[in-house]
């Protein structure tokens, strides 16, 4: 069974409209390994491929290079179900020879070439009655929704039931997916504040018999914590009746020929530390030293599970200033089998040493003089800004998982670092520790999951309903 993993973004700069302070936002170093919700090849198998790409490949465009087609040239959008299609604005080239006008789900996930959303796209297209975009030029929320309204509009496609939008996202309000072109990826709150200003994301009137819902395939977007950055998106969407996204990690994992993927749930059990905790017995009793909850039915995670779930210390390196990613062994009861498969174990959860930053820059002339008071700057110069009060909507303290702006100040290490005579950058750093383990029926070791073969019937035991499962953010 292979992990892949990927580089965490480059630092995510967010400017504040205060002249006198400008903000940068939390991120790790750009080596930084974050869990990308994918695994391939199955236990008892050899082959290091999994169901990677699309049922029907992309006609330009490889390896995630990605070509936007300039200015009034014709767009050509792709399903993975259906024939070609060649539209402008003038219309379309090929339509469909039948038109049922049934409902259809249709998904977007950009970024081929990329392994993990090549598996993402791959299993949507699994889906019942879901038909996936394999358009590589189609990068942006707006694209897509625009794609889908000048198609439903000529009768060429069935009206949308669920438009479903594959991507990276954080459990800090992050979403790897840009909206259109004047707001590339990363996605944050003031992102979407301004495509609602913009209405450049609205869902047009004529795509849905009624409102479709909004689905976003992307790790921990849709935790509790995130909810206000699903409530903006809905209103910038505007004609949606629903948007959902994951409240935990969200995974897949394929077998290593491709016939059938499992889809599921981890949980993300994290603690913070000011300092780095150098030894396994360090990250051990930190863990035990708080009380971390099994979210599904809010049973307390066994005292002693963090001994047997924290991989040996040989296969951790945690003096390193870099962060870093194990997986681990986790046996799981597939009930009822599927895929030929009763069990699953090898890598199904995962270690993460996390370095955490977060910097911004004040402008003060004259600059005191010596740490002590240029310290002093920290609360004062967040204090002045919007995103950090209490009554915004979403403030960064809370998107970084602290109660009040004190604790986010107090829960990272402060550096100054005099830039010129009236300009300091702060940086803040802290130890994040996250174990990410399968979610299982409560009371059992039965793996709650979704299989989707190639060829005949998925079987659904969660969706965005969560019913019987609460594994979606729902607004």
């Amino acid at each position: 069974m292979t992990r892949i993993s990927f580089p965490h973004a480059p630092e995510l700069r967010v400017p504040s409209i205060k002249a006198k302070t400008r903000l940068y936002g939390l991120d790790g170093p750009t080596d930084e390994i974050v869990p990308v919700c994918l695994r391939s090849d199955m236990p008892g198998q050899t082959s290091a491929n999994g169901l990677t790409g699309d049922p029907v490949p992309p006609s330009t465009g490889s390896g995630g290079n990605v070509t936007q087609p300039r200015q009034g040239s014709e767009r050509r959008t792709r399903f993975s179900i259906g024939r070609w299609r060649h539209c402008d604005r003038r219309g379309c080239g090929i339509l469909h020879a039948s038109l049922s006008l049934a409902r259809m789900d249709y998904a977007f996930v950009p970024g081929f070439g990329i392994k993990e959303l090549d598996l993402v796209r791959a299993v949507q297209a699994l889906r019942p009655n879901t038909r996936v975009l394999v358009d590589p030029t189609a990068v942006t929320v707006s694209t897509f929704v625009l794609s889908l309204d000048v198609l439903v509009g000529l009768a060429a496609i069935d009206p949308a039931g669920n438009l479903i939008a594959g991507s990276h996202g954080t459990g800090e309000g992050e979403l790897y997916l840009a909206m259109d072109k004047s707001h590339p990826s990363p996605t944050i709150y003031e992102t979407l504040e301004a495509v609602k200003t913009s209405g450049t994301i609205e869902v047009l009137a004529d795509l849905g018999a009624s409102n479709p819902n909004f689905r976003l395939v992307g790790c921990l977007i849709g935790s509790d914590e995130s909810l206000p950055f699903l409530r903006l998106l809905k209103q910038a969407l505007k004609r949606v009746n629903a948007v959902s996204a994951p409240r935990f990690v969200h995974t897949y994992q394929s077998a290593p020929d491709g016939s059938y993927a499992f889809e599921y749930m981890q949980y993300a059990h994290r603690i913070t530390s000011l300092r780095q905790l150098t030894t396994r017995d360090l990250v051990v009793g930190a863990f035990g030293n708080v009380v971390l909850h099994q979210d599904l039915d809010g049973s307390e995670v066994p005292a002693d599970s963090w001994d047997k779930w924290i991989p040996p210390a040989a296969a951790l390196n945690l003096k390193s200033d870099k962060s870093q990613q194990v997986s681990f062994d986790f046996p799981v009861k597939i009930s009822p089998a599927a895929g030929g498969q009763s069990v699953l174990f090898r890598n199904l959860a995962t270690f993460h040493a996390i370095v955490d930053h977060y910097s911004f820059e004040v402008e003060l002339s004259p600059l005191p003089t010596g740490d002590a008071a240029l310290l002093a700057l920290v609360p004062q110069a967040l204090a002045q800004e919007p995103d950090f009060q209490d009554n915004h909507p979403y403030p960064v303290f809370r998107r970084h998982h602290f109660k009040t702006r004190q604790a986010f100040i107090d829960g990272f290490k402060w550096k100054p670092t005099v830039m010129s005579s009236n300009t300091v950058t702060f940086t803040g750093t802290r130890y994040r520790y996250e174990l990410h383990i399968p979610i299982m029926k409560p009371g059992t070791d039965e793996l709650i999951y979704n299989f989707y073969p190639t060829t005949g019937t998925p079987i659904i035991n969660f969706t965005e309903s969560n019913q019987p499962f609460k594994l979606f953010g729902v607004v």
